[in-house]
């Protein structure tokens, strides 16, 4: 069992009407002391909040207010619980939780408050330097070696083939109800990827790890620790997977015009090269076809939802043209790439 939020998009309610009403009960039972909202997490359109983050101060400490709207599976206290019990490293760690509520069926919410981490993420915008590079590497490594002992979530026993697929069919059945894209002009994307699916999936492993592992997700607090935050997606995924989705973060936010398909080739044949000095990478031989296959991925989702379904970038009809053009021509690298490969 692992906590699902793309796959609500059809079901979910917007939670944006009842977070004021949530959290005025949750200031009178805790003595919460708002500052701001920080963050709105949606699942993908701003009528569809799952959870609203408030910064403020909770005895007498800088904190976080989580209101989590939508319902998890897992909750997320109970997570980041599992993931002290073994964690090893003194370099990376998660928030300190001080007050969690479950969610509750009768109030339709549950609520978390934390410490609030004043630290920066570990590489900004608009893509990673070297430097950036050399610094996330150093991060995965100790996270790697360091953290995780075994797995604290139930693996649902799904294959990489069939975890893929299962998204693509909810990311194609969201993109047909945007109706953004005319989705018959990437029939060929579609059959190109699960020609490459099929033939390169079934060789991956299912492990399991953060499953946003971004550098949005990672910041360096003041001390030098690194804090892990999106802790509800720990989940079973697979092999790769986090290293594919921390390059692919940065590239489907891209809104300069001034980004060509040159310097998206360029970034990601960086980032492979640099992920090959990672001591556990480099006892996986075929972990270039594994992680261009999980990239390919990454395109993919970008293409139907992550900018071909985003829909304030959509609002600006040239810039969304210009960046789903810039994703197919990423896509069809990548998969050339992939195709081509030796080993």
């Amino acid at each position: 069992m692992v906590n699902k939020v793309t796959e609500k998009y059809f079901t979910h309610k917007d939670f944006a009407f009842r977070a004021k009403g949530a959290l005025k009960a949750v200031v009178k039972d805790t003595g919460f002391s708002v500052g701001k909202e920080i963050f709105r997490g949606q699942i993908l359109d701003k009528d569809k909040v799952g959870s609203v983050i408030y910064s403020g101060i909770y005895k007498q400490k800088p904190s976080a207010l989580k209101l989590q709207g939508l319902r998890p599976e897992i909750d997320e206290a109970d997570l980041v619980k599992a993931f002290e019990k073994q964690n090893k490293s003194k370099l990376i760690r998660l928030p300190k939780i001080y007050l969690n509520r479950k969610w509750n069926k009768t109030k339709g919410y549950g609520f978390t408050i934390s410490e609030f981490v004043s630290g920066k993420k570990i590489y900004g915008y608009p893509l990673a330097a070297k430097a950036d590079m050399l610094r996330f590497t150093k991060f995965y490594n100790e996270f790697k070696s360091s953290t995780l002992k075994k797995p604290f979530v139930i693996s649902e026993k799904k294959s990489a083939l069939d975890f893929t697929l299962a998204r693509v069919e909810k990311w194609v059945e969201i993109s047909e109800y945007k109706n953004y894209l005319n989705l018959k002009n990437y029939k060929i994307y579609l059959a190109e990827y699960s020609e490459s699916a099929d033939k390169f999936l079934p060789k991956h492993k299912m492990v399991f790890s953060h499953g946003h592992l971004s550098p949005d997700d990672i910041l360096v607090a003041p001390e030098g620790q690194y804090v892990l935050l999106s802790n509800l997606f720990w989940r079973w995924q697979p092999e790769w997977y986090d290293l594919a989705f921390n390059v692919y973060t940065r590239l489907q936010q891209l809104r300069d015009k001034k980004i060509t398909i040159g310097i998206a080739k360029r970034y990601i044949d960086d980032w492979i090269k640099v992920y090959k000095t990672i001591p556990a990478v480099k006892k996986d031989r075929y972990f270039e076809r594994k992680i261009l296959t999980m990239l390919l991925e990454r395109s993919l989702g970008a293409i139907l939802i992550d900018v071909g379904g985003n829909e304030l970038l959509f609002k600006d009809k040239e810039r969304f043209d210009y960046f789903v053009k810039l994703h197919e021509q990423i896509f069809k690298f990548l998969n050339n790439k992939l195709i081509n490969h030796n080993i």
